[in-house]
């Protein structure tokens, strides 16, 4: 196992390891939403059930209105509609990894809840949100089964802890490393009290992309890197820039960070949001997205950037994406 923890971890607290747990022995679990289980939460428990929803990436409006109805039942107790019996799809090794990796940074584990994963690449993933014994959040945690994070991603969250951000903010990087066969990476929480997709309004997005660069120029650059590319986060997507309980934007998911021609972040957020979320439907939404990105850049760049994600992960998921990306093709034609 191999470990590395940000200036900004509490203590470790040795002491405590021997009261590390997780309830991953309960035989009782609820699943979110009803029918699907996306998230596995301990019955029993509102706080770690309410807080665990936190993981439900909820873009569609039906799978907002399916959120806000969870919150509600789930704060008055009621858990029959999410009621399942099945242990989480866990590692063998993971009471360890809590005792012995997450417990002697951020405290004794009581809960856990569990994101399964949506799509098939994302199959061999465990991401987590580690509860204190009062329901409160401790700690995200992801899993992969693959290489240790990169040593870019990891550079350019030190960059941003050493030299904060004005127009957004990052959630500390406590630890990461290896652990048996998969590799992880542990994060403090963003702040108590719910966070949403803020608002789609450029200005905004496009000061964060701009500020997302200046801050990372120091990134390591690969010795084949054209000269015009510029730090790209690689999935900056609406479900990754949250609005906060402290009124903050808290940017998310620091997996894929590298370089990329410009436009790639506008790209990713614009055409995933309007496939998702935001924005008019038909051929007005991919106009509007040509329009967006035509505030940034020239139709090569948009092509560049179009063409560049066609060869990098992550790839598109929806269909809706898919086909806004093949209309601007046709638009640049």
């Amino acid at each position: 196992m191999s470990g590395r923890f940000s200036s900004e971890q509490p203590a470790a607290r040795s002491e405590q390891r021997s009261s590390c747990y997780l309830d991953s022995v309960t035989s009782s679990y609820i699943g979110f939403p009803p029918g699907k289980h996306y998230l596995t939460l301990p019955a029993g428990n509102r706080t770690v059930q309410v807080g665990g929803l936190g993981l439900y990436d909820a873009t569609f409006l039906h799978q907002r209105f399916a959120l806000a109805a969870g919150r509600v039942l789930l704060r008055l107790g009621i858990e029959r509609p999410f009621r399942l019996r099945y242990a989480p799809p866990v590692p063998e090794w993971w009471d360890r990894w809590i005792s012995e990796v997450a417990g002697p940074i951020v405290g004794p584990v009581a809960y856990t809840a569990f994101r399964l994963p949506g799509l098939p690449e994302y199959a061999q993933r465990v991401t987590t949100l580690l509860f204190d014994g009062d329901g409160q959040i401790l700690a995200f945690a992801k899993h992969l089964v693959r290489d240790e994070p990169s040593e870019l991603s990891i550079v350019a969250q030190e960059l941003l802890t050493a030299d904060p951000a004005a127009t957004f903010k990052t959630p500390a990087l406590l630890a990461h490393g290896r652990f048996e066969d998969m590799a992880y990476h542990m994060h403090a929480p963003l702040p108590d009290g719910g966070h949403r997709q803020p608002r789609p309004d450029p200005d905004t997005i496009e000061s964060v992309i701009d500020e997302l660069q200046a801050k990372l120029a120091g990134l390591p650059r690969p010795a084949d890197t054209p000269a015009h590319y510029v730090p790209v986060h690689r999935d900056f997507l609406a479900i990754n820039l949250r609005r906060g309980s402290d009124g903050h934007l808290w940017l998310i998911d620091w997996d894929n960070i590298g370089w990329g021609p410009p436009l790639t972040d506008e790209l990713a957020y614009w055409m995933g949001g309007m496939a998702r979320r935001f924005g008019p439907t038909g051929r007005r939404r991919i106009e509007q997205v040509h329009e967006l990105l035509g505030r940034r850049g020239t139709d090569d760049q948009i092509r560049a950037a179009i063409e560049w994600r066609l060869g990098h992960k992550p790839t598109e998921a929806l269909p809706a994406e898919q086909t806004i990306r093949g209309g601007l093709l046709e638009r640049l034609r």
